[in-house]
């Protein structure tokens, strides 16, 4: 199985891009290769930041596990590159995935979208 970091597209982000908006469906989630994204919820009409994260990390999973819309915001906190992962990619991998795996996928993100309504 090759690398993440081997796989061929990547995306640029400059610093302040939008990379996707709260409720926004859910294609591609993305792999940090370099750089940073901050990631906000909206609350009473105004961005509450939740995370920053960085290179060697993962976004926007939630959405592309479970089929829901983004649960928040992600903006390029600085110039990124990421590499996307498409939910065919991730389903191949999830498919082949013990089912108790499976199951406990689903929990999580039930979980994050709970918790993440809370704080709407």
């Amino acid at each position: 199985m090759p690398r993440i970091t081997q796989l061929i597209e990547r995306e640029a982000f400059p610093a302040g891009t939008v990379i996707f908006r709260q409720g926004d469906p859910g294609h591609v989630a993305y792999y940090i290769e370099t750089g940073a994204v901050e990631i906000s919820r909206e609350v009473n009409g105004r961005p509450v930041v939740l995370d920053t994260v960085g290179a060697g990390r993962f976004f926007g999973e939630i959405a592309l596990l479970d089929g829901g819309e983004r649960v928040a915001s992600a903006v390029a906190a600085e110039d990124t590159v990421c590499i996307p992962v498409t939910k065919d990619q991730l389903d191949s991998r999830i498919q082949n995935a013990d089912p108790l795996l499976r199951i406990l996928l689903q929990m999580l993100c039930a979980y994050i979208r709970s918790n993440a309504e809370r704080i709407a």
